[in-house]
């Protein structure tokens, strides 16, 4: 599968999705004018990657600075796919929420979708700069 990458921009991530290497990170913030039409090729990349028949686990890292709501709703649409897949794949997905000790809405917000997920092994890092 090709890897999926888009540079970052000043209201956008950086998503870096390199398979061979199993390298798949979405760093920076998000605050896109059009978030849908930013997120939609991300979350089709991820389900076809899911739905193909070499996937065996995934490793995702998640960096976000800043988010706004409606990113907030598609990174929620994202862990919605991720958390399908494992339960009914049964193959390891593991995600790194990483946040910085000093960004409280992070840590909640991490907080927040680690309680929602069972299937997932949602890990809280946190980084310091």
């Amino acid at each position: 599968m090709e890897d999926l990458i888009i540079p970052a921009t000043h209201s956008s991530p950086e998503v870096s999705f390199c398979p061979r290497d199993e390298h798949f990170h979405i760093v920076g913030q998000s605050f896109v004018e059009n978030t849908a039409k930013f997120y939609a090729p991300v979350l089709a990349w991820l389900k076809a990657y899911v739905q193909d028949p070499d996937f065996q686990r995934l490793q995702l890292t998640i960096t976000l600075v800043y988010f706004n709501s409606s990113a907030f709703k598609v990174l929620m649409n994202l862990f919605d796919l991720l958390e399908e897949t494992a339960k009914v794949q049964g193959k390891p997905i593991v995600v790194f929420w990483c946040y910085d000790q000093e960004n409280e809405m992070a840590q909640e917000y991490g907080k927040e979708f680690q309680g929602d997920l069972k299937w997932i092994d949602f890990r809280m890092v946190e980084v310091s700069d």
